[in-house]
């Protein structure tokens, strides 16, 4: 009976319904903007906010003569943490690229790009997927290794194996079986990497923000021209393959250290480094760029908010009071104001599940149509439940107007006046 007043009172008011219905699907929309835009510049924070607290600098690589920037393995024999160019260094996050055999190896080559993560760039790291899987949550195989591959002019996906070759620390090449586990999105942000020069000097944007997002880059295949494939390094480093590092690293100083000890992991930063950045201006740069944001988007979800619960409050005092006569009849007949009060909330629940459709299809529309496939937009968790949490606090008020508006009125008044 309740659910059958509900759909009454929703059709009996349909334009009305139907305004409502549109509010909450922008507000639903703009949670979910907004929570992608937050939880994206959030994905780059976490993977360094336990270290960015403490000491250590944001570097551009460089090589022992400064003429490049790379460090080969000549010029590092510890590929753990450094910690033959400083003691005083903790685990260094960077990008390694591997040394390609000639031309005349006999294996097919799928990738021009071969890099690899190791440590928090595998296991706090997560970018943007196309399909399948990235590599923290893939266990390790017994006669494979594993790699993730950028949208291309190849036709591989998940599951896929390939046969790469390596150059080994001792020259040799090797021919290893890559299982594909994922393809990136187009667009998705990788740790250092750079598009190959194209007669101009690649410049590093996050010297000059020092925003540690901007340490991430946007692949395109427009800039970058072949596929860029990504390795577990620890996988590909059982296999002696040999690596060198390129681009750019953050290099964490260890807890505890002396004013001296500091300086002298500083001087030591210098003979590797072009440019480098301390952690602490990182973290005041990107704090403020957060806030920032949060400035500029909360105030339009609130406006959007309030704009909802006020025709909310409005959808239910007009359906109240052109459904008194029935209120009354119904009380008459065995029920309760409480009753009438989830009519009311029927009604609002209609509107919320044909807003939640709304969104929905909007999004959808969207993403197969390409508009979003350069966007961090998404249909992620943290905006599900920005929106259940909306959504429970319009039913709240549905249920309570009501009660407001009939609870102090007699039946038999409100029958009169219907006469």
């Amino acid at each position: 009976m309740i659910i059958f007043y509900g759909l009454k009172s929703f059709v009996k008011n349909i334009g009305f319904s139907i305004f409502i219905t549109t509010q909450i699907a922008l507000c639903f929309t703009a949670c979910i903007f907004t929570s992608s835009a937050l939880s994206q510049k959030l994905r780059y924070i976490r993977v360094f906010d336990d270290i960015i607290d403490g000491d250590g600098y944001y570097i551009e690589i460089t090589n022992e003569d400064k003429s490049g920037t790379e460090l080969f393995p000549g010029d590092i024999s510890d590929k753990e943490c450094f910690s033959d160019i400083s003691p005083y260094f903790d685990e260094v996050s960077a990008l390694y690229a591997y040394l390609t055999p000639y031309e005349d190896n006999p294996c097919e080559t799928y990738a021009t790009w071969s890099y690899a993560y190791r440590g928090r760039l595998i296991d706090e790291f997560y970018p943007l997927m196309q399909s399948g899987r990235w590599l923290s949550d893939i266990k390790p195989e017994e006669g494979c290794v594993h790699a993730v591959i950028t949208e291309g002019s190849h036709s591989l996906k998940p599951g896929d194996v390939i046969e790469q070759g390596f150059t080994t620390y001792d020259g040799d090449t090797i021919i290893l079986k890559v299982k594909i586990t994922g393809i990136l999105k187009e667009g998705a942000k990788l740790f250092g990497i750079s598009p190959p020069s194209s007669g101009q000097a690649w410049e590093d944007t996050s010297f000059e923000s020092k925003n540690i997002e901007d340490a991430f880059h946007n692949y395109y295949r427009s800039l970058y021209k072949q596929p860029v494939i990504i390795y577990n390094y620890d996988e590909l480093a059982t296999n002696n393959a040999a690596a060198f590092i390129k681009g750019t690293a953050m290099i964490p100083f260890k807890k505890g250290l002396t004013d001296a000890q500091k300086e002298e992991a500083f001087n030591s930063i210098v003979k590797i480094s072009l440019r480098s950045v301390p952690f602490k201006e990182i973290k005041d740069v990107t704090a403020d760029e957060v806030r920032k944001q949060l400035i500029i988007l909360i105030p339009i979800i609130i406006g959007l908010v309030i704009l909802t619960i006020i025709s909310i409050v409005s959808f239910s005092a007009i359906s109240t009071m052109r459904q008194l006569k029935s209120y009354g009849v119904l009380y008459i007949c065995g029920g309760r104001w409480r009753q009438c009060s989830l009519i009311s909330l029927v009604g609002t629940s209609e509107c919320i599940l044909l807003a939640a459709l709304e969104t929905y299809v909007f999004i959808s529309l969207l993403t197969l149509s390409g508009k979003l496939n350069e966007t961090v937009i998404s249909v992620s968790a943290a905006g599900i439940a920005i929106c259940g949490i909306l959504s429970i606090f319009i039913l709240i008020v549905s249920l309570i107007m009501p009660l407001m508006i009939i609870s102090k009125t007699q039946p038999r008044e409100i029958l009169k006046s219907e006469e």
